[in-house]
């Protein structure tokens, strides 16, 4: 697969009150369809608190000029697990990933897993953890998302039927830190 050149640079930083505007135009913009659970400004906000409070929330977004959102990673300490939330002692979950369709195939989203990864490693030290690991659940059919996930190094594992709707599997993606 050929990178698209941009235009402009982008750096990666993390995400703060100020970009809620542009968080909210690449969760709406990406996640239009009914199986994935769309991220509200109530939910984002929830996020961007924990996240300054230290608590297992790591947000960062690709800013190009003039502070344009091209697109955003969320990662927690705590995933999914049945109708409840998991809490994960040495690990973080990838929520949610998302860039915006002009910025798709340019290396926005591997530079911001390339930067939570750097985030979460020294992270992981901080708090005595054993081993850093990195989990997120992909849509099975999406295959642009699974190979960015392998050009990352990252592990396929285990398919979880029907997980973001009916006959739409998940598929748990994991990498050792």
């Amino acid at each position: 697969m050929q990178k698209k050149q941009l235009s402009q640079e982008f750096k990666i930083r993390a995400a703060n009150d100020n970009d809620m505007a542009g968080l909210l135009r690449v969760e709406n913009t990406c996640f239009n369809d009914p199986a994935y659970e769309i991220l509200d400004e109530e939910l984002f906000s929830e996020f961007l608190d924990a996240q300054k409070d230290g608590h297992g929330v790591i947000m960062l977004v690709a800013e190009f000029k003039k502070g344009a959102i091209g697109g955003y990673i969320l990662a927690t300490s705590f995933m999914p697990e049945g109708d409840g939330l998991n809490l994960l002692e040495d690990n973080y979950y990838i929520d949610s990933l998302a860039v915006l369709p002009e910025y798709r195939k340019a290396g926005v989203a591997g530079a911001m897993m390339r930067a939570l990864e750097t985030d979460v490693a020294p992270d992981a030290a901080n708090d005595n953890f054993t081993t850093a690991r990195l989990h997120a659940h992909v849509l099975e059919g999406n295959a642009p998302s699974r190979a960015l996930f392998k050009s990352c190094d990252w592990e396929e594992g285990e398919v979880l039927p029907d997980y973001y709707d009916a006959g739409k599997n998940g598929l748990v993606m994991s990498k050792d830190l």
